[in-house]
């Protein structure tokens, strides 16, 4: 095939996506023999999920809907901190900064 025009080139496209259209049609008609006449819409790969990833999408989920911020636990902190009885112990918050650090890199 001679392209000499830009136009050809809209031409050739237009060929291209109606053998494409012919080909979806007959995959369409191919599935609809196979199922017994049925109509079948679905044209492409098919996915299969395992259970396990199904559980991974939950736990996610779960996950997700957990608050960042602990509302009860900051209301009682700062119930302390206002009436000065906060006594924050530094052997701890060093351990979780540590923890947290370790976590970052290794996620």
């Amino acid at each position: 095939m001679k392209i000499t025009e830009p136009n050809d080139i809209v031409n050739l496209d237009k060929t291209c996506g109606e053998k494409r259209i012919k080909t979806i049609k007959s995959k369409k008609e191919t599935n609809r023999s196979q199922q017994g006449g049925k109509e079948n819409n679905t044209i492409g790969d098919i996915v299969n999920i395992s259970s396990e990833a199904t559980k991974i999408h939950q736990l996610k989920s779960m996950i997700e809907d957990i608050p960042d911020i602990r509302g009860n636990r900051v209301n009682a902190i700062k119930e302390k901190v206002e009436s000065g009885g906060y006594q924050a112990d530094s052997d701890q918050t060093a351990r979780a900064i540590i923890r947290e650090n370790i976590l970052d890199h290794l996620l």
